[in-house]
């Protein structure tokens, strides 16, 4: 059964209602608390981020997440392998493997990050980013951990056909993707959400490793990504494609703070309830 989860930051002295970027802040001070807020939210499963070194150590975390029935569905290990110009969790393909480092003593068996942003056609591009990315899923099968890389198409490696191309070539079944359609969303593809939906999971089959929601917005030609419910993504169809793909994972909403999380957990709550009503 489809659950709800959220992409969450843990950060050092968060200021009391100050919100996140794209994710809600949990502090490391009192993570129990708050860890225990996200399931009382209705988010029984959570994509951790972290900067740098925290107060709490990542073990902890995971006895933390376990003790209040929250399970952690991957760390984000997010970083661009051609700029260190960058605020992403990670730095480096260094700190990547750190973070898979962390997975696999947490327990969790996926981390998340990004092929590279740059020109796709650039031939030294493509080298440097597939060369660490194959570093990095040789690392992670070590650790017996999955690389879920997050679809974007300003990525040098971002879309399904270049992450299944990279999996198939290195033959490893560690490298997989982080299912989030609006991130290579084209205008043209409003005519036919559905049909746009059911490629992007077909074709990424068994390496869909996890699921994001957030909403997409086509205006003046350009594309933005607000959180769920704030634009022209359709729910129901994506919804009802994942169902179909018997996905039974936790849709991660992401691109909220702590003060609009709320809108956006009552309207994806609300779609998938409508996507599989009359579905048995």
């Amino acid at each position: 059964m489809m659950k709800l989860g959220a992409v969450v930051q843990i950060v050092e002295g968060l200021v009391e209602g100050e919100p996140g970027a794209h994710y809600p802040a949990l502090r490391a001070e009192t993570l129990q608390e708050e860890i225990a807020w996200a399931r009382d939210f209705g988010f029984p499963g959570l994509q951790v981020s972290w900067s740098g070194s925290l107060s709490v150590a990542p073990e902890q975390i995971a006895d933390i997440c376990r003790k209040e029935e929250v399970e952690v569905t991957a760390l984000s290990a997010y970083t661009d392998f051609l700029s260190p110009e960058h605020n992403w969790p990670c730095r480096d393909l260094m700190e990547v493997k750190q973070r898979i480092t962390d997975a696999s003593a947490m327990g969790v068996d996926t981390i998340v990050t990004w092929g590279g942003f740059g020109d796709s056609a650039n031939e030294n591009n493509r080298q440097q980013v597939r060369a660490d990315l194959a570093d990095a899923v040789r690392f992670a099968e070590r650790h017996s951990i999955k690389v879920a890389l997050e679809l974007y198409d300003n990525c040098v490696v971002g879309t399904v056909e270049d992450i299944v191309d990279l999996a198939e070539g290195l033959e490893s079944p560690a490298l997989g993707i982080m299912m989030d359609p609006p991130n290579t969303m084209k205008e043209s593809d409003l005519t036919d959400l559905p049909g746009y939906y059911a490629r992007l999971i077909q074709d990424a089959g068994d390496r869909m490793f996890g699921v994001h929601a957030k909403g997409v917005l086509f205006e003046n030609g350009q594309r933005k990504l607000p959180g769920p419910g704030e634009g022209q993504q359709d729910y129901v169809a994506f919804i009802r494609v994942l169902t179909d793909a018997e996905f039974d994972g936790h849709l991660l909403i992401e691109h909220v703070s702590r003060g609009t999380v709320e809108a956006a957990r009552d309207f994806v709550a609300g779609k998938i309830e409508e996507a599989l009503e009359g579905r048995g």
